[in-house]
């Protein structure tokens, strides 16, 4: 059995924003029905959950980018080459 490594959940307006670290993605899961609403897909591993503020998901790479998405669709706002 292979096991993925999820990191802990953000959680606000009604959505669980969770990283799987190992597929370089992030998930948006409606808390109320638990269906998956959004994934996007980043350039290197996450391995902490992002941080949401004024409508955006906010979370960084081990490849040294910081991404803005959009918190309720997943689409990109902005990216930012932040370290080597």
């Amino acid at each position: 059995m292979i096991r993925q490594y999820l990191s802990p959940p953000t959680i606000a307006h009604g959505i669980a924003y969770v990283a799987r670290p190992d597929a370089h993605e992030l998930i948006a899961i409606d808390t109320a029905s638990g269906t998956v609403r959004w994934r996007f897909t980043a350039n290197g591993r996450m391995d902490t959950p992002p941080a949401i503020h004024k409508g955006l998901c906010l979370f960084g790479t081990a490849a040294g980018w910081v991404y803005a998405i959009r918190a309720d669709d997943g689409g990109l706002v902005w990216r930012l080459r932040a370290a080597p």
